[in-house]
Protein backbone atom coordinates (compact mmCIF):
# COMPACT_ATOMS: atom_id res chain seq x y z
CA UNK A 1 0.00 0.00 0.00
CA UNK A 2 1.48 3.44 -0.98
CA UNK A 3 0.87 6.12 0.90
CA UNK A 4 1.56 10.02 -0.23
CA UNK A 5 3.63 12.33 1.78
CA UNK A 6 1.76 14.19 3.52
CA UNK A 7 1.48 15.07 7.23
CA UNK A 8 -2.31 13.64 9.27
CA UNK A 9 -3.46 15.17 12.32
CA UNK A 10 -6.00 12.38 13.87
CA UNK A 11 -8.16 13.99 15.86
CA UNK A 12 -10.78 12.57 19.08
CA UNK A 13 -13.48 14.58 20.33
CA UNK A 14 -14.58 13.35 24.06
CA UNK A 15 -16.47 13.77 26.69
CA UNK A 16 -17.33 11.64 29.87
CA UNK A 17 -16.01 8.23 28.34
CA UNK A 18 -12.69 7.75 29.70
CA UNK A 19 -12.92 3.86 29.54
CA UNK A 20 -13.39 3.90 25.92
CA UNK A 21 -11.22 7.03 24.74
CA UNK A 22 -8.45 4.71 26.34
CA UNK A 23 -9.04 1.93 24.06
CA UNK A 24 -8.87 4.79 20.91
CA UNK A 25 -5.99 5.75 21.56
CA UNK A 26 -4.33 2.75 22.36
CA UNK A 27 -5.46 1.78 19.44
CA UNK A 28 -3.80 4.40 17.55
CA UNK A 29 -0.77 4.04 19.19
CA UNK A 30 -0.57 0.69 17.51
CA UNK A 31 -1.40 2.02 13.98
CA UNK A 32 0.66 1.17 10.87
CA UNK A 33 1.57 4.70 10.60
CA UNK A 34 1.15 6.85 12.98
CA UNK A 35 -0.53 9.87 13.00
CA UNK A 36 2.01 13.40 12.93
CA UNK A 37 -0.40 14.89 15.44
CA UNK A 38 -2.95 13.52 18.29
CA UNK A 39 -5.28 15.86 18.94
CA UNK A 40 -7.61 14.78 22.19
CA UNK A 41 -10.71 17.61 22.23
CA UNK A 42 -12.18 17.61 26.04
CA UNK A 43 -14.59 19.32 27.69
CA UNK A 44 -12.94 21.35 30.75
CA UNK A 45 -14.98 20.16 33.69
CA UNK A 46 -14.78 16.67 32.44
CA UNK A 47 -11.96 15.05 35.14
CA UNK A 48 -11.94 11.85 34.33
CA UNK A 49 -10.70 11.78 30.76
CA UNK A 50 -8.35 14.11 32.59
CA UNK A 51 -6.91 11.44 34.24
CA UNK A 52 -6.64 9.34 31.70
CA UNK A 53 -4.93 11.47 29.19
CA UNK A 54 -2.33 11.27 32.44
CA UNK A 55 -2.11 8.20 33.06
CA UNK A 56 -1.46 7.34 28.48
CA UNK A 57 1.34 9.71 28.76
CA UNK A 58 3.42 7.08 29.52
CA UNK A 59 2.16 4.26 27.60
CA UNK A 60 2.11 6.19 24.04
CA UNK A 61 5.30 7.11 22.18
CA UNK A 62 4.13 10.69 21.00
CA UNK A 63 2.41 13.91 22.49
CA UNK A 64 -1.35 13.85 22.71
CA UNK A 65 -2.38 17.50 22.03
CA UNK A 66 -5.38 18.14 24.58
CA UNK A 67 -7.61 21.09 23.62
CA UNK A 68 -10.33 22.23 26.36
CA UNK A 69 -13.35 23.36 25.51
CA UNK A 70 -16.15 24.66 27.92
CA UNK A 71 -19.56 24.72 25.21
CA UNK A 72 -21.00 21.38 24.31
CA UNK A 73 -21.16 19.89 20.72
CA UNK A 74 -19.01 18.67 18.08
CA UNK A 75 -19.34 21.77 16.25
CA UNK A 76 -17.02 23.46 18.89
CA UNK A 77 -14.85 20.72 19.67
CA UNK A 78 -14.25 20.72 15.78
CA UNK A 79 -13.62 24.51 15.30
CA UNK A 80 -11.12 23.82 18.78
CA UNK A 81 -9.43 21.11 17.48
CA UNK A 82 -8.85 22.24 14.02
CA UNK A 83 -7.35 25.95 15.45
CA UNK A 84 -4.27 23.49 16.46
CA UNK A 85 -4.28 21.03 13.55
CA UNK A 86 -1.24 21.57 11.38
CA UNK A 87 -1.46 18.46 9.29
CA UNK A 88 -2.20 18.31 5.51
CA UNK A 89 -4.95 15.73 6.10
CA UNK A 90 -7.48 15.78 9.24
CA UNK A 91 -8.79 12.42 9.97
CA UNK A 92 -11.65 12.13 12.85
CA UNK A 93 -13.08 8.96 14.75
CA UNK A 94 -15.21 9.02 17.60
CA UNK A 95 -13.88 8.12 21.26
CA UNK A 96 -15.93 5.25 21.31
CA UNK A 97 -14.42 3.99 17.97
CA UNK A 98 -11.13 1.46 17.81
CA UNK A 99 -9.21 1.78 14.31
CA UNK A 100 -8.11 -1.45 13.09
CA UNK A 101 -4.23 -1.34 12.59
CA UNK A 102 -4.03 0.12 9.44
CA UNK A 103 -7.09 2.34 9.30
CA UNK A 104 -4.72 5.59 8.89
CA UNK A 105 -2.84 3.84 6.31
CA UNK A 106 -5.41 2.73 3.90
CA UNK A 107 -7.22 6.45 4.47
CA UNK A 108 -4.18 8.41 3.32
CA UNK A 109 -3.24 5.75 0.38
CA UNK A 110 -6.42 7.73 -1.38
CA UNK A 111 -4.54 10.80 -1.42
CA UNK A 112 -2.26 10.07 -4.17
CA UNK A 113 -4.95 11.40 -6.19
CA UNK A 114 -4.95 15.31 -6.34
CA UNK A 115 -8.38 15.37 -6.95
CA UNK A 116 -9.63 13.54 -3.38
CA UNK A 117 -11.20 15.77 -0.77
CA UNK A 118 -12.48 12.99 1.78
CA UNK A 119 -11.74 9.78 2.83
CA UNK A 120 -13.61 7.50 5.35
CA UNK A 121 -14.80 3.83 5.95
CA UNK A 122 -16.40 1.51 7.73
CA UNK A 123 -17.21 1.55 11.43
CA UNK A 124 -18.53 -1.91 12.34
CA UNK A 125 -21.54 -1.56 15.00
CA UNK A 126 -22.44 -3.94 17.73
CA UNK A 127 -25.30 -4.97 15.22
CA UNK A 128 -23.17 -5.02 12.10
CA UNK A 129 -23.05 -9.05 12.13
CA UNK A 130 -26.46 -9.46 11.84
CA UNK A 131 -27.24 -7.29 8.92
CA UNK A 132 -27.02 -7.46 5.65
CA UNK A 133 -24.22 -6.07 3.49
CA UNK A 134 -25.44 -2.68 1.66
CA UNK A 135 -25.24 -2.02 -1.52
CA UNK A 136 -25.74 1.63 -1.51
CA UNK A 137 -23.51 3.53 1.07
CA UNK A 138 -23.20 7.14 1.56
CA UNK A 139 -25.60 8.02 -1.31
CA UNK A 140 -27.89 11.21 -2.06
CA UNK A 141 -30.54 10.28 -4.22
CA UNK A 142 -31.81 12.67 -6.86
CA UNK A 143 -35.10 13.81 -4.81
CA UNK A 144 -32.93 14.48 -1.88
CA UNK A 145 -33.15 11.39 0.43
CA UNK A 146 -29.81 10.55 1.97
CA UNK A 147 -28.77 6.92 2.46
CA UNK A 148 -26.12 6.20 4.95
CA UNK A 149 -25.25 2.79 6.09
CA UNK A 150 -21.55 3.06 5.98
CA UNK A 151 -21.37 0.41 8.47
CA UNK A 152 -22.53 -1.78 6.25
CA UNK A 153 -20.55 -1.17 3.15
CA UNK A 154 -18.91 -4.07 1.42
CA UNK A 155 -16.46 -4.11 -1.65
CA UNK A 156 -15.53 -2.38 -3.74
CA UNK A 157 -13.79 1.19 -2.62
CA UNK A 158 -16.45 3.55 -4.48
CA UNK A 159 -17.32 7.55 -4.71
CA UNK A 160 -20.06 8.73 -2.69
CA UNK A 161 -21.54 12.09 -1.56
CA UNK A 162 -20.88 11.86 2.09
CA UNK A 163 -19.13 10.19 5.06
CA UNK A 164 -19.99 9.63 8.72
CA UNK A 165 -18.09 11.67 11.49
CA UNK A 166 -16.75 8.30 13.20
CA UNK A 167 -14.53 7.33 10.36
CA UNK A 168 -13.81 10.41 8.14
CA UNK A 169 -10.66 12.27 7.42
CA UNK A 170 -10.37 15.00 4.92
CA UNK A 171 -7.87 18.07 3.52
CA UNK A 172 -7.36 20.44 6.15
CA UNK A 173 -8.84 22.74 3.45
CA UNK A 174 -11.87 21.46 2.90
CA UNK A 175 -13.03 21.29 6.19
CA UNK A 176 -16.62 23.05 7.21
CA UNK A 177 -17.50 24.12 10.65
CA UNK A 178 -20.79 25.91 10.31
CA UNK A 179 -22.19 26.66 13.52
CA UNK A 180 -25.76 27.26 12.28
CA UNK A 181 -26.25 23.69 12.73
CA UNK A 182 -28.55 22.75 15.74
CA UNK A 183 -28.18 20.52 18.72
CA UNK A 184 -26.85 20.18 22.14
CA UNK A 185 -24.13 17.89 21.68
CA UNK A 186 -23.77 15.51 18.15
CA UNK A 187 -24.58 17.96 15.96
CA UNK A 188 -26.07 15.30 13.78
CA UNK A 189 -25.28 15.55 9.69
CA UNK A 190 -22.40 18.07 10.34
CA UNK A 191 -20.33 16.11 8.05
CA UNK A 192 -22.23 16.69 4.89
CA UNK A 193 -21.13 20.33 5.23
CA UNK A 194 -17.60 19.28 4.27
CA UNK A 195 -18.34 16.29 1.76
CA UNK A 196 -21.11 17.82 -0.15
CA UNK A 197 -18.81 21.21 0.06
CA UNK A 198 -16.15 18.90 -2.31
CA UNK A 199 -18.99 17.07 -4.33
CA UNK A 200 -20.04 20.87 -5.56
CA UNK A 201 -16.68 21.57 -6.63
CA UNK A 202 -16.04 18.54 -8.24
CA UNK A 203 -13.58 16.79 -6.04
CA UNK A 204 -13.97 13.27 -4.86
CA UNK A 205 -15.29 12.12 -1.74
CA UNK A 206 -14.04 8.02 -0.85
CA UNK A 207 -15.52 5.25 0.82
CA UNK A 208 -13.11 2.38 1.45
CA UNK A 209 -14.73 -0.17 3.63
CA UNK A 210 -11.51 -1.85 4.26
CA UNK A 211 -10.84 1.09 6.62
CA UNK A 212 -12.14 -0.19 9.61
CA UNK A 213 -12.92 1.17 12.70
CA UNK A 214 -14.91 -0.63 15.48
CA UNK A 215 -17.70 1.32 16.84
CA UNK A 216 -19.25 0.72 20.30
CA UNK A 217 -22.00 2.93 19.86
CA UNK A 218 -21.74 4.03 23.65
CA UNK A 219 -24.41 5.80 25.46
CA UNK A 220 -23.95 9.80 24.53
CA UNK A 221 -23.70 11.44 28.48
CA UNK A 222 -25.64 14.80 27.81
CA UNK A 223 -26.89 14.51 24.58
CA UNK A 224 -30.29 13.41 22.77
CA UNK A 225 -30.75 9.23 23.11
CA UNK A 226 -29.18 7.69 19.94
CA UNK A 227 -31.74 5.60 19.27
CA UNK A 228 -35.18 7.45 20.15
CA UNK A 229 -34.82 10.69 19.84
CA UNK A 230 -37.23 12.91 21.53
CA UNK A 231 -39.32 16.05 19.37
CA UNK A 232 -36.77 18.48 19.44
CA UNK A 233 -33.60 16.41 18.84
CA UNK A 234 -35.84 15.02 15.45
CA UNK A 235 -36.61 18.87 14.64
CA UNK A 236 -32.72 19.58 15.03
CA UNK A 237 -31.78 16.38 13.16
CA UNK A 238 -34.07 17.47 10.07
CA UNK A 239 -32.99 21.16 10.21
CA UNK A 240 -29.42 20.09 9.85
CA UNK A 241 -29.80 17.84 7.18
CA UNK A 242 -32.65 19.79 4.90
CA UNK A 243 -30.09 23.39 5.37
CA UNK A 244 -26.85 21.54 4.37
CA UNK A 245 -28.66 19.70 1.31
CA UNK A 246 -30.46 23.13 0.70
CA UNK A 247 -26.93 25.09 1.01
CA UNK A 248 -24.44 22.84 -1.30
CA UNK A 249 -26.77 20.72 -3.55
CA UNK A 250 -27.57 22.80 -7.00
CA UNK A 251 -30.99 24.65 -7.52
CA UNK A 252 -32.91 22.03 -9.04
CA UNK A 253 -31.81 19.18 -6.26
CA UNK A 254 -32.24 21.67 -3.30
CA UNK A 255 -35.91 22.33 -4.81
CA UNK A 256 -36.68 18.72 -5.13
CA UNK A 257 -35.05 17.74 -1.74
CA UNK A 258 -37.13 20.38 0.10
CA UNK A 259 -40.24 19.19 -2.11
CA UNK A 260 -39.26 15.37 -1.10
CA UNK A 261 -39.11 16.62 2.58
CA UNK A 262 -42.04 18.43 3.16
CA UNK A 263 -44.32 15.50 1.13
CA UNK A 264 -42.76 12.21 2.25
CA UNK A 265 -40.14 13.20 4.82
CA UNK A 266 -38.67 10.00 6.14
CA UNK A 267 -39.55 7.32 8.58
CA UNK A 268 -38.93 9.51 11.60
CA UNK A 269 -40.09 12.48 10.73
CA UNK A 270 -42.65 11.49 7.90
CA UNK A 271 -44.36 14.07 5.55
CA UNK A 272 -48.00 13.53 4.06
CA UNK A 273 -47.36 10.70 2.29
CA UNK A 274 -45.81 8.74 5.23
CA UNK A 275 -48.31 9.99 7.49
CA UNK A 276 -51.33 8.39 5.60
CA UNK A 277 -49.06 5.25 5.33
CA UNK A 278 -48.56 4.85 9.20
CA UNK A 279 -51.88 5.36 10.20
CA UNK A 280 -53.35 2.86 8.18
CA UNK A 281 -50.69 0.74 9.30
CA UNK A 282 -52.42 1.18 12.80
CA UNK A 283 -49.70 3.34 14.59
CA UNK A 284 -50.88 5.45 17.02
CA UNK A 285 -51.92 8.37 15.37
CA UNK A 286 -50.59 10.83 18.52
CA UNK A 287 -47.09 9.74 17.30
CA UNK A 288 -47.36 9.82 13.73
CA UNK A 289 -48.44 13.62 13.94
CA UNK A 290 -45.60 14.19 16.29
CA UNK A 291 -43.04 13.12 14.53
CA UNK A 292 -45.20 14.83 11.59
CA UNK A 293 -44.77 17.85 13.17
CA UNK A 294 -40.94 17.92 14.30
CA UNK A 295 -40.23 17.15 10.61
CA UNK A 296 -42.35 19.87 9.00
CA UNK A 297 -40.69 22.75 12.26
CA UNK A 298 -37.68 21.34 10.93
CA UNK A 299 -37.57 21.83 7.31
CA UNK A 300 -39.21 25.51 7.90
CA UNK A 301 -36.43 26.38 10.20
CA UNK A 302 -33.98 24.71 7.68
CA UNK A 303 -34.89 26.92 5.18
CA UNK A 304 -34.96 30.49 7.31
CA UNK A 305 -31.62 29.11 9.01
CA UNK A 306 -30.61 29.26 4.40
CA UNK A 307 -31.84 32.34 3.77
CA UNK A 308 -30.49 34.31 6.69
CA UNK A 309 -27.25 32.94 5.89
CA UNK A 310 -27.36 33.52 2.18
CA UNK A 311 -27.37 36.96 3.21
CA UNK A 312 -24.00 36.93 4.13
CA UNK A 313 -20.68 37.41 2.11
CA UNK A 314 -19.05 34.14 0.64
CA UNK A 315 -20.98 32.45 3.00
CA UNK A 316 -20.95 29.14 1.15
CA UNK A 317 -16.84 29.39 0.33
CA UNK A 318 -15.26 30.42 3.72
CA UNK A 319 -13.75 27.61 5.42
CA UNK A 320 -14.25 28.86 8.75
CA UNK A 321 -11.26 27.57 10.31
CA UNK A 322 -10.35 29.27 13.55
CA UNK A 323 -6.70 30.81 14.37
CA UNK A 324 -4.60 29.21 16.46
CA UNK A 325 -4.91 30.26 20.10
CA UNK A 326 -3.33 29.03 23.78
CA UNK A 327 -5.21 25.58 24.68
CA UNK A 328 -3.05 23.36 23.29
CA UNK A 329 -1.20 21.28 25.76
CA UNK A 330 0.77 18.12 25.73
CA UNK A 331 0.13 15.28 28.42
Amino acid sequence: MTTPDLSVTVMVPTYRRAEHLRSCLLALSRQTRLPDQLIVVRRADDLGTRLVLGELAGMIDRPIDVVAVTEPGVIHALSAGLAVAFGDVVALTDDDAEPHDDWLERLLSHYADGRVAAVGGRDIQPMSASEPVAERVGVIEPWGRVLGWHHLGGSPVRDVDHLRGVNMSARRSWWRIDERLRGSGAQYAFELDTCLAARRAGERVVYDPDAVVDHAHAPRPDDEPRDEPGFDERLDRVHNETYLLLKWLRPPRAVAALAYGLLVGTRATPGPVLVIERLAAGQPPEEVMNNAAAGLIGRYLALATLIRAATQPAWRRERRLPRRDETTASV
